[in-house]
């Protein structure tokens, strides 16, 4: 199957909970979104705002890269947005569950 960094336009959260609680979820792009390694777009991460310094850390330290506060951004859920930069994704299942461990994504 394939694999998918939802959020660009900042709805990370909410798309993540659309997709958990739909029946079927269905992506539809063209093929200049496919990528034989996901990382060339910097990454998309949602944060509670008091959380943000800390995640930063715990990010560059778990995964690597380097992220980035989403200037002049706030979600609809009033949270911010790191754009991490510099990541080489091989195995996106993994550096989820690495990012969901984080407190405060």
């Amino acid at each position: 199957g394939l694999n998918l960094i939802k959020g660009g336009g900042g709805a990370l959260t909410r798309e993540k909970i659309v997709a958990a609680v739909a029946d079927k979820f269905v992506c539809i792009a063209d093929e200049s979104k496919l990528v034989k390694v996901m990382g060339d777009f910097p990454l998309p991460v949602e944060v509670i705002p008091m959380a943000a310094n800390y995640v930063k850390h715990q990010i560059t330290r778990r995964i690597g890269g380097t992220p980035f506060v989403r200037e002049n951004f706030v979600t609809d859920n009033g949270n911010l947005i790191l754009d991490v930069e510099g990541l080489k994704i091989t195995d996106p299942k993994a550096t989820e569950t690495e990012l969901d461990s984080i407190v405060g994504v």
